[in-house]
């Protein structure tokens, strides 16, 4: 059993550490909402930086929104304010199933060659955190096939890939507002006192004027994974004649589809508010739109444990220092665990054991969001990571952080 933190990490007491991180592949759901700002909203997403606490799993694919058919701003509206969103959970993993994403993420990971029908495992190699000579190794060890020896390993790797689907709008306030005003005022007309009915009118009408004016940017996020175990990846690999780490396709064989599946773990949503945009509407919107997401994706993370990103701690001279902030949703005061990694020589696991625990220190959050840097008098913009209070001697850099439940 080795300890990954003092053997990965280098003498540089600010270079990160590798370590194993979940796969991501983030899709969004297609659409045309029918509003002057659509180009923009799709400038941004394409724009918007990976989440650099994962690895990036390349599935293209195009989903439609399976709420409507047709768009305008009201309909989008009603969508966003009343759709039920399990039922569109369900009718998304039916498109996804449909498309092929589990199996794409599967020979995404195996590095699946569809003209020459090979895999190998640089993929898993890479992100296992194994140099060549460790992965020559366990591969020596085993007593079946070279990638036997991995097949733990690959469990805990292609077993945390995600999926997130998200529905992004980006939609005057006066949609929303009016069908708010409608549904009070249809409320308001069934109270039988005058007075009362007067007074809800009213209520409803000043709720009207209050919110219609600007933008909004409304985010809807759900969550996926891939549902993979030693059955399923021993199915697969199995099809393959295996001459160390690469691998050929038998003679007659094929690779099904219905072999790899999604889990719907959960969803999360968001929404932004933008007074105006005046002339400068690309760069408002981009902002708008990163720091929306942002905020789906730390919502997610708070509320789904599995999806939990773990952060290496850079240094802890004088302070320990972790490279996480208000993009992740730190505010201040929230405890993290601080985990030592260990391999498995014999088998390629990681296990993870807790030695000490540490709190985010209120007054030095990094504001690591879109564009922070852009605004004026933004101290916390400028910090090289959060501080962590704790008993920092303990707590050296190769040790990993992830926020307690």
């Amino acid at each position: 059993m080795l300890t990954l933190g003092s053997l990965v990490f280098t003498a540089n007491a600010q270079e990160a550490p590798k370590y194993r991180r979940s796969a991501l592949s983030m899709i969004r759901i297609d659409g045309k909402f029918a509003t002057p700002n659509d180009d923009q909203v799709d400038q941004a997403w394409n724009s918007y930086p990976f989440p650099d606490k994962y690895d990036k799993l390349p599935i293209n694919v195009t989903l439609s929104n399976p709420a409507k058919k047709e768009f305008n701003g009201t309909e989008v509206a009603k969508d966003l304010l009343f759709a039920k969103d399990d039922s569109v959970a369900q009718a998304l993993m039916a498109q996804l199933a449909a498309q092929g994403v589990g199996e794409r993420m599967v020979k995404s990971w195996y590095n699946y060659d569809e003209g020459r029908k090979t895999v190998n495992m640089s993929t898993i190699q890479r992100a296992g955190c194994y140099d060549a000579s460790e992965m020559d190794k366990m591969i020596a060890q085993s007593q079946a096939r070279g990638t036997a020896s991995l097949g733990d390993a690959g469990i805990q790797l292609i077993g945390n890939s995600y999926v997130v689907c998200s529905q992004l709008t980006f939609v005057s306030n006066e949609f929303a507002a009016a069908l708010v005003e409608a549904a009070a005022l249809s409320k308001a007309a069934s109270i039988k006192m005058p007075a009362a009915q007067q007074a809800a009118v009213k209520g409803a009408q000043a709720a009207y004027e209050e919110g219609k004016n600007g933008y909004s940017v409304w985010t809807k996020t759900w969550l996926f994974r891939l549902d993979w175990n030693d059955a399923t990846r021993k199915a697969f690999e199995d099809k393959f004649d295996w001459n160390g780490t690469t691998g050929t396709l038998k003679a007659g064989a094929t690779i099904d589809p219905a072999m790899f599946s999604l889990k719907y773990v959960g969803m999360s949503k968001a929404n932004n508010l933008v007074v105006g945009l005046g002339q400068d509407a690309a760069t408002i919107i981009n902002k708008a739109v990163a720091r929306n997401v942002d905020k789906v994706y730390a919502q997610l993370q708070k509320t789904y444990d599995e999806f939990k990103p773990m952060t290496p701690v850079l240094s802890n001279d004088p302070q320990i220092v972790a490279q996480i902030g208000m993009k992740e949703g730190l505010e201040g005061g929230e405890k993290f665990d601080v985990l030592e990694q260990n391999l498995d020589m014999q088998t390629g696991t990681i296990t993870y054991k807790k030695v000490g625990s540490v709190k985010v220190d209120k007054k030095n959050v990094w504001d690591n969001r879109y564009a922070a840097g852009s605004e004026a008098d933004n101290a916390a913009a400028s910090l090289k990571g959060t501080v962590f209070l704790g008993k920092a001697k303990k707590v050296y850099p190769g040790l990993l952080l992830k926020q307690a439940k």
